[in-house]
């Protein structure tokens, strides 16, 4: 269900016009863009939208509340050792 809203919000501010600015390293020649599957997590932690804009929510049940700790636990990784990334 979260997917599926997200998916929503996300057509919806395309629909409206609520363009964002791309972040830099999706840009042109991709200047500090850092390729995901090169790493051994398959797991960078790279801005793909504006820092302020989300369209998914996870939810607090089942299958998306483990999705939810695991999102919070690469989030809080890389916050405190930006060079590691989600595993140690």
């Amino acid at each position: 269900n979260s997917s599926y809203l997200g998916i929503r919000a996300a057509l919806k501010a395309v629909e409206e016009g609520d363009l964002m600015e791309v972040p830099y390293h999706l840009r042109n020649d991709g200047e500090g863009y850092i390729y995901p599957h090169d790493s051994p997590s398959h797991w960078v932690p790279q801005a793909y939208l504006p820092e302020q804009r989300r369209f998914y929510h996870p939810g607090r049940i089942g299958a998306e509340a483990r999705i939810r700790e695991r999102l919070k636990l690469f989030w809080k990784r890389f916050a405190d050792d930006p060079e590691e990334g989600p595993e140690r």
